[in-house]
């Protein structure tokens, strides 16, 4: 634009209140001049670009901004742009409520943080990214917040409280709905155990990106901080479904707080939703993830939990990890993909005394996922024999289990489904067992063989079709329905 017109674009507006979107690429200096000589009535401003062309603009941001109310800088790349120095908007922006920056330095003692609603900071560089103390001071200098995100903000590196530099008693932000924090595990545990926040906030946690550097952790001291980044989260929170599912060496925790009427599926967004790197945090092998994150959710207040579901595509895991949740009392229906290891053996586990209390005493529910009945040899911990085993126990202690749901596995039969239905009140089966396919093709080699060999090459293809025909109405059956679902990244973090 013209900066002749630009004038003139601010003449004819009147006094009114301005909206400022711009990319510095496109925006001369004599523009900005032009426009920043008009601060005062400015509502929004934004400003995104390579920083080297701009760097003039903020230090031109010296004039009042009575009816600022929202600031967003992002920098794309070159030089490191200084936000809030000690005359900026010659201290006077009272309206101020939204503050986005990306790839500034911001000063964490900026008196604009008092009257702020929402604070968005991402990618500061390395050299100029404020401790953890600074942080939690700042926040604490904030007290109006509803909306915190805090990505690769903190130094690579978490440094203890030896110099006392941090607050003795936690920040309390009171009005907090949505928090995203992403960095090291050990710099969002010490973060989250120096913060407070009403119950209910959704809150969102990263450890790690993988294009930051990692500090190689010794696992005992990785763990140390797992534990303690579940203990650190609000113990007031009410949980009552987890999801756990793995992605490679990911693992991301998932938890709300509503269910639906049938008690087994959640509805709305997560009020936690955890993403581990676990492989790269522990320096082992990705079949530790889901043992390590054990260390997790036994920090987390799960006095109301109701919902279980595991998704795992690493080694079987332990009965010690499934012991882990055997004395929740609540715990009612438990799902399990992809293996079944040390979960049968934890759910058979009988008292041996009539004092001691049963493993999962109200669990109703359970749920089996992928699992393959159908190897040879099949492994001891997913043989169909094991699952009998683990029913008839659990029958025989007065904890059977009541809905007993088969999906997406193989090696299972109808013959198979029917001595499950002796132990279980209630089963499901999506029949995808192996044997159901083997029995079509030996129907289609009976029609075959019935077929007048003199038949032309288009009629043939006819009864193909009439054949198929009666499996069309297969996906109706009600046991085809997936019984679960892969619930999406609603932040939109990848």
């Amino acid at each position: 634009m013209n900066p002749q017109w630009s004038a003139e674009f601010l003449a004819r507006s009147q006094q009114s209140h301005l909206t400022i979107v711009a990319e510095s690429k496109h925006v001369s200096t004599p523009i900005f001049d032009t426009i920043l000589e008009s601060i005062h009535r400015v509502r929004v401003f934004s400003l995104t670009g390579y920083s080297a062309s701009w760097n003039h603009v903020t230090e031109r941001l010296s004039n009042a901004a009575p009816h600022l109310q929202k600031l967003a800088l992002t920098s794309t790349g070159g030089a490191v742009v200084k936000i809030f120095t000690s005359d900026i908007f010659a201290r006077y922006a009272p309206c101020l409520r939204e503050l986005e920056l990306t790839g500034c330095i911001f000063a964490w003692t900026s008196p604009f943080l008092s009257n702020l609603t929402s604070l968005h900071v991402y990618n500061i560089p390395w050299d100029a990214r404020p401790s953890i103390s600074q942080v939690i001071e700042g926040l604490g200098n904030a007290p109006l917040l509803e909306s915190l995100i805090l990505s690769a903000v903190f130094p690579s590196a978490a440094k203890d409280d030896s110099d006392g530099s941090l607050p003795k008693h936690p920040i309390r932000l009171g009005h907090l709905e949505h928090l995203v924090v992403q960095g090291s595990v050990a710099n969002c545990t010490l973060l989250l155990q120096h913060i407070t926040y009403p119950i209910g906030a959704k809150v969102n946690i990263r450890c790690r990106r993988p294009h930051e550097p990692i500090p190689r952790l010794a696992t005992s001291y990785g763990l140390n901080y797992i534990h303690d980044l579940g203990r650190s989260l609000n113990k007031d929170q009410t949980y009552r479904f987890i999801h756990v599912g793995t992605d490679g060496d990911l693992v991301e925790l998932r938890a709300w707080d509503a269910l639906d009427t049938t008690l087994r599926e959640p509805i709305g967004e997560p009020r936690l939703d955890i993403l581990f790197s676990l492989r790269r945090i522990l320096q082992s092998h990705r079949a530790n993830s889901v043992e390590a994150m054990k260390e997790f959710w036994l920090g987390l207040p799960l006095n109301h939990l109701v919902s279980f579901r595991l998704e795992y595509d690493c080694q079987p895991l332990s009965e010690e990890v499934w012991s882990s949740l055997a004395h929740i009392t609540t715990l009612r229906h438990l799902s399990v993909a992809d293996h079944g290891k040390g979960v049968l053996a934890a759910l058979r586990s009988v008292p041996t005394s009539e004092e001691t209390i049963s493993p999962f005493p109200h669990l109703c529910s359970l749920g089996i996922e992928g699992w393959k009945f159908s190897e040879k040899p099949a492994p001891a911990y997913t043989s169909f024999g094991a699952l009998m085993d683990c029913l008839k126990a659990r029958r025989q202690a007065g904890h059977g289990i009541m809905n007993l749901h088969v999906h997406n596995s193989s090696g299972i039969a109808a013959t198979d489904v029917e001595e499950l239905r002796s132990l279980a009140d209630n089963v499901t089966w999506d029949a995808f067992a192996d044997s159901d396919d083997e029995d079509e093709g030996e129907d289609s080699d009976n029609d075959e063989e019935g077929r007048n060999k003199d038949d032309d090459e288009g009629q043939m293809n006819d009864d193909d079709e009439e054949e198929e025909e009666p499996n069309a109405t297969d996906s109706d059956d009600e046991y085809e329905q997936p019984l679960y679902f892969d619930y999406p990244d609603v932040f939109g973090w990848s």
